[in-house]
């Protein structure tokens, strides 16, 4: 699909020649032609992601990629190697470019930018200048700056108000999880809802009142952006592991649910199409506003988990009951262990600097009472 003028226009504007043939256009060496940066903050998410759909079938356009060989183009399709299902589709979009070139946790090759807990992640700006040189900081498909995101089914044999249905979600794709909302509904989760609206027709009455400068724990956004937040910086490596097994899980329940939803949908529709867009309609409101009471929940189990430097579990012993007094506490002791940090950033830490002379306990009786102390 293209304008009729993409070619006369480019002309018309010196972008072309006008001698040149239209069978020899290419719209993006025109209008945007590639660029290290245009490479590597771009194409190189498409690139892991067709990686991993063929197997490793755009390995040869690796430089490419990384924009040290603009003219290896890179095809605009591949063919995956199996059949994706939706589920796949929507782990390819909480990819961070693992176990790629790409991968910028600092696992299969030292980056002090990955921090002590192994982070993909790095803030804005992606460009950055240190001395006289300048840098790019790896831009993976889930990332913490993303608005929303959707994974979209047609299914064209399916009733007008069923045949599209769009999987949500805000903030992070790769943190979140998607709610269904078919195209016939005609009603939207309040928490999910804006009585503002990017575009004035798009304002909902019933939403809840929040923005990008007011909080509220009522918001689908927020409380993904706080679930998403908790995974950031140094807690990466043991949070986001228990984010991504949650996220699964849910994601499963909810896809199980809309399928028994649509066939009920279908039966309805049969009989009484208004009825059916109705039953839809209803359907998406409450799982979109039970989502997000579910994900304020685990936001605050996670809050309470890792805190403060800490990994806070349940308790060893039960808590007193009645004249208990054997084997039990008063009140609920956690069982909290010390994070601390990896070995290796140990290893980097002694190594800064003067470091080493500034933070060395200088004897081993000295460390034994430390050791003491951290246990009262």
């Amino acid at each position: 699909l293209y304008a009729k003028d993409v070619v006369s226009f480019a002309k018309s504007i010196g972008l072309y020649p006008e001698q040149g043939k239209n069978e020899d256009f290419s719209f993006s060496d025109t209008y945007d032609p590639v660029s290290f940066t245009g490479a590597r903050l771009a194409e190189a998410r498409m690139w892991t992601l067709f990686n991993k759909l063929s197997g490793g079938g755009v390995a040869e356009y690796l430089d490419y990629a990384q924009g040290f060989n603009l003219t290896n183009r890179m095809p605009l399709f591949v063919k995956p190697s199996s059949p994706l299902s939706l589920n796949d589709t929507m782990e390819l979009m909480r990819s961070h470019g693992e176990d790629t070139w790409f991968d910028p946790r600092g696992v299969a090759r030292s980056d002090v930018g990955a921090g002590p807990g192994h982070s993909p992640y790095r803030w804005r700006p992606l460009t950055w200048t240190q001395g006289s040189n300048s840098f790019v900081n790896e831009r993976t498909v889930g990332t913490q700056q993303t608005a929303w995101s959707f994974v979209a089914s047609s299914r064209a044999w399916m009733p007008a108000p069923l045949r599209a249905i769009m999987w949500w979600a805000p903030d992070d794709s790769s943190t979140g999880v998607r709610i269904p909302v078919f195209g016939g509904s005609t009603l939207l989760p309040k928490s999910f809802a804006d009585p503002v609206g990017q575009e004035p027709g798009a304002a909902v009455s019933y939403g809840v009142a929040a923005d990008a400068g007011r909080m509220s724990l009522d918001s689908a956004f927020w409380v993904y952006n706080l679930v998403a937040n908790m995974a950031y910086g140094n807690r990466y490596a043991e949070v986001y592991p228990v984010i991504h097994e949650k996220v699964i899980k849910f994601q499963q329940t909810l896809m199980k649910k809309a399928s028994e939803v649509e066939s009920k949908a279908a039966e309805i529709y049969r009989e009484e199409p208004r009825a059916a867009v109705k039953f839809l309609s209803e359907f998406v409101a409450e799982t979109g506003d039970y989502v997000t009471g579910e994900w304020r929940e685990f936001w605050m189990y996670l809050f309470a988990r890792y805190r403060d430097g800490f990994t806070v579990e349940a308790p060893v012993l039960p808590q007193c009951q009645g004249d208990e007094r054997e084997a039990c506490t008063s009140r609920s002791i956690p069982n909290v262990k010390q994070s601390g940090y990896p070995a290796d950033w140990y290893g980097r830490i002694v190594s800064d600097g003067d470091n080493k002379k500034h933070y060395q306990i200088p004897t081993k009786n000295d460390l034994n009472k430390i050791k003491a102390i951290e246990k009262l």
